[in-house]
């Protein structure tokens, strides 16, 4: 089952609204304001002559001075004197001093302009460019992610946009653009900018990165009917997951969406899931579970959420149907539903991260201010994320394979909360929800982003459902 959720892996404090585009200049002069200290260029190729020297001098003279007016003064001076360094020399450091004056000012556009002369005069300067390029590029990404994760799509994308103009050898501006515009769609841009992604992330060797950014790709491209591609680029991420049950499932629906029926038998046979959209699916779940997708892919939200609630019905073990039911409600801007969803995911999953944000916008929009402070409180001391990774469930067997990663938990007041163990109860259920198996499963203490897997198997008779509880 592919979950049509494409979530920004990354939250913040929320910034106050207002204008994208002054924000993002604001944000990188206050980042610059910090720098107090003047290093020169670190590559042999930036040494100057007498008048790069003069704007070293200036910026040096700047970058000292601690009353803020003189300062903008000062870096003004610098300014000309490095435009005429660059300008009226030949090497490359002036264009390196303008290149910084001009993120001191907050001017992007000058900033990357300069600095690209600089790496063409200079190739060996571009390790030292790249630092101040990065500088800049962090506080404009970390707020666009503020606002994609505050519902805030179009600032984000600004901000994305204005932090991919100075740097561009990371992924995370381009995975947030085509994210964005995924969840808005605009399939044929998503891909563009989700195929940069997983391309800059390869070049950094930046693997979870890349991972991410190509499994969502694979999806879009399937969304559009680019059948071919999508599994040209699955293909291509089960190279470097090969164990992503959720990949192989993706691949098997691409491969059968281009017609490779037999690669769509054969992948299920090999990853143990059963044929079709939804694992041990009956005809009727599958279906529900396909026009829900239809539905959402369409803009439908309201619809794909009855649609999914329906599948969650007919299979109270296919988690991904409340999940993407709760998407779709929040989509929908239906706040009541998407409560009644996110709650019942987060009642079975409570260590389930897209849950839990999905039940904060829901209280958020339904203006509960005390159930939103405190979800965001749990959701803040989360000492891990659990991510269900594979489910083989019969009447009689059910055999569960998760994935545990640790997170940076902190308390309200934002003090750190110590790794320790975490120990999990699962309860295997039949109908009416009643208990049939219990098992206990402990977690060792994970540093963020360390993981561990988690693996339940049980028997026991009428098995339709399970869940898992944190043991107190």
């Amino acid at each position: 089952m592919t979950r049509i959720t494409l979530t920004l892996a990354a939250a913040a404090a929320f910034l106050p609204a207002g204008s994208a585009a002054a924000q993002a200049n604001d944000r990188v002069v206050r980042e610059f304001a910090k720098q107090t200290q003047f290093l020169p260029p670190a590559c042999r190729a930036a040494v100057g002559d007498s008048k790069s020297n003069d704007a070293a001098k200036a910026l040096k003279n700047a970058l000292e001075e601690k009353d803020a007016t003189k300062r903008q003064g000062d870096l003004a001076e610098a300014q000309r004197k490095a435009r005429e360094a660059a300008t009226q020399g030949t090497g490359a450091a002036g264009w390196i001093y303008l290149a910084r004056a001009y993120l001191y000012a907050g001017d992007l556009v000058g900033a990357d302009t300069a600095f690209a002369r600089a790496e063409k005069i200079a190739p060996d300067c571009k390790e030292d460019t790249g630092r101040y390029r990065e500088a800049a590029w962090v506080p404009l990404v970390n707020a666009g992610i503020d606002f994609a994760n505050g519902n805030n799509p179009d600032s984000a994308l600004v901000l994305f946009r204005q932090a991919n103009s100075i740097y561009r050898d990371k992924p995370t501006g381009f995975a947030g653009v085509g994210t964005i515009y995924a969840n808005q769609g605009n399939n044929d841009s998503a891909i563009v900018y989700l195929q940069k992604a997983t391309e800059v992330a390869t070049a950094a060797k930046l693997d979870e990165d890349r991972n991410v950014a190509a499994y969502n790709l694979g999806l879009v491209q399937t969304r559009a009917k680019k059948h071919e591609d999508a599994v040209k680029t699955l293909e291509q991420y089960r190279t470097w997951a090969p164990n992503d049950v959720q990949g192989a499932k993706a691949l098997a629906v691409a491969y059968r969406s281009a017609g490779q029926v037999d690669k769509a038998a054969a992948l299920e046979k090999e990853a143990g899931i059963p044929p079709g959209e939804v694992p041990g699916a009956g005809a009727k779940a599958g279906e529900l579970f396909k026009q829900g997708v239809a539905a959402f892919d369409a803009g439908k939200f309201a619809e794909a959420g009855e649609l999914f609630g329906q599948v969650y019905v007919e299979q109270p073990y296919n988690h991904d149907a409340l999940v993407n039911q709760a998407t779709a409600y929040y989509r929908a801007k239906d706040a009541a539903k998407l409560v009644d969803a996110a709650s019942k995911l987060v009642a079975i999953e409570p260590l389930n991260e897209i849950g839990q944000q999905l039940l904060f916008e829901g209280y958020r929009s339904s203006k509960q201010a005390d159930k939103q402070i405190e979800t965001a409180g749990k959701r803040l001391a989360m000492p891990l994320k659990v991510e269900t990774k594979g489910v083989k469930l019969s009447p009689t067997d059910v055999e569960l394979t998760l994935t545990a990663t640790g997170r940076d938990a902190k308390s309200a007041n934002g003090k750190p909360i110590p790794a320790k163990p975490v120990a999990l109860v699962f309860e295997l259920l039949g109908s009416g929800d009643a208990v049939l198996a219990t098992q206990e499963v402990t977690v060792p203490p994970l540093k963020p982003d360390a993981t561990h897997e988690v693996k339940v198997a049980a028997q026991a008779n009428g098995i339709t459902g399970w869940r898992y509880k944190v043991a107190s």
